[in-house]
């Protein structure tokens, strides 16, 4: 209905201004004012031929165009964390790039690596897509030990959020199954490290941590990106807004990232 009024009244504007008379001056002729006429005639037809069409435009404007497979996002959290505090880049990731979810698992300690490694290759398997993983200090250890154990995994991304690439002198203070492998030159470690690595992938560390200790254990030397932090906050990761930015712009981007940078 309102529509149809809104063309209606175009139509009897466009008849009200067409029957007005010329009030050009005189000048022998009025071909100059019939060809104003025919242009007015003309605007007024195209302005409701695209006030007609307009949510259709408005609606194909904003429909996302696939162009190949969705890739979808796993967030890992760390050690005893909570594992909804990663809500925040997990609806940032999503919001920017797609689906992304934030994977639950065992994270008490008492599960070896290896066998929640297991588990997430298993998850990747069945999820049959390419995906982008984030995995905060023990998390990334898991995701590293998962690509280790299953590399033809289709994964397009990696972030590592102060991992102990090469343990943490912390995880030497509790007999649990996951702090015994993140001892620094455990066997579980030594056979970690060795293993090819081919994915593009961020990491950031801090010198001044003191759950992953030392800090540089962090700065792993087959990250293509290393960013450093000086916050002496080993849950930076979780909080940074920063940190959030760039980890998302990295996950987005299709290039080849530069060999390494620092922050």
């Amino acid at each position: 209905m309102e529509k149809s009024a809104f063309h209606q009244a175009s139509f009897e504007r466009a008849s009200e201004w067409q029957a007005r008379p010329c009030r050009m001056p005189a000048t022998g002729d009025n071909v100059t004012c019939r060809s104003m006429r025919f242009q007015g005639r003309l605007q007024f037809i195209c302005m409701i031929f695209f006030a007609s069409n307009l949510p259709a435009l408005s609606k194909e404007a904003s429909s996302p165009r696939s162009t190949g497979p969705i890739t979808h996002t796993l967030i890992l959290d760390g050690i005893w964390g909570s594992h909804s505090r990663w809500e925040r880049l997990r609806s940032r990731i999503a919001t920017e790039l797609g689906p992304c979810r934030i994977w639950r698992y065992d994270n008490s300690g008492r599960a070896s690596i290896e066998s929640l490694a297991k588990a997430l290759a298993a998850e990747l398997k069945r999820l049959n897509a390419p995906v982008n993983l984030v995995g905060y200090s023990m998390g990334g250890l898991v995701v590293r030990e998962a690509l280790r154990q299953t590399p033809e995994l289709k994964v397009h991304r990696v972030a590592l959020l102060n991992s102990p690439n090469y343990g943490s002198a912390a995880a030497c203070l509790l007999p649990l199954s996951a702090c015994r492998e993140m001892r620094p030159g455990s066997a579980f470690l030594k056979q970690l490290n060795a293993a090819p690595w081919t994915y593009p992938t961020l990491a950031t560390w801090c010198p001044y941590d003191l759950m992953v200790f030392p800090g540089s254990s962090g700065r792993w030397k087959k990250a293509t990106v290393v960013l450093r932090s000086d916050v002496p906050m080993h849950l930076w990761p979780v909080v940074s807004v920063e940190i959030h930015r760039t980890v998302t712009a990295f996950l987005a981007s299709s290039e080849a990232p530069p060999l390494r940078t620092r922050k």
